[in-house]
């Protein structure tokens, strides 16, 4: 979805994760734009300047600095763009799959009423 945190790349500067960075004592008096992020929230510059620690390396400065390296869409608004997108095609599914399903029950209606004519038949 090339996304990172719920509602963006930030959400991770709220996580104890995110805000774990050796070297850094952590006081509890406020918030910090320091933290870093997982490797999955890099996009395809960061890979190429980061390959082996890309998003664990981005406690030095400010998380926003590195923006240019990373997805800062949330994965929330991919998701919903993605599930958006193929709505109409989910759409179509279903209507399709719920008029098989009316047509095989009526036909099982027929069956069981043409079952039921040929066997009272039989019984006379």
């Amino acid at each position: 979805f090339e996304c990172c945190g719920v509602r963006g790349y930030r959400d991770w500067l709220y996580s104890s994760w995110g805000r774990d960075v050796p070297g850094r004592t952590e006081l509890g008096i406020g918030y910090s734009d320091i933290g870093k992020v997982p490797r999955s929230c890099c996009n395809e510059q960061g890979l190429r300047d980061y390959p082996i620690d890309c998003g664990l390396s981005f406690d030095k400065l400010e998380l926003w600095t590195y923006e240019p390296f990373m997805h800062t869409k949330g994965c929330s608004e991919a998701l919903y763009d993605a599930v958006n997108s193929h709505l109409d095609i989910a759409i179509a599914v279903c209507v399709i799959l719920g008029a098989i399903e009316v047509q095989f029950a009526l036909i099982s209606c027929c069956c069981c009423c043409c079952f039921i004519f040929v066997v009272s038949i039989l019984h006379c």
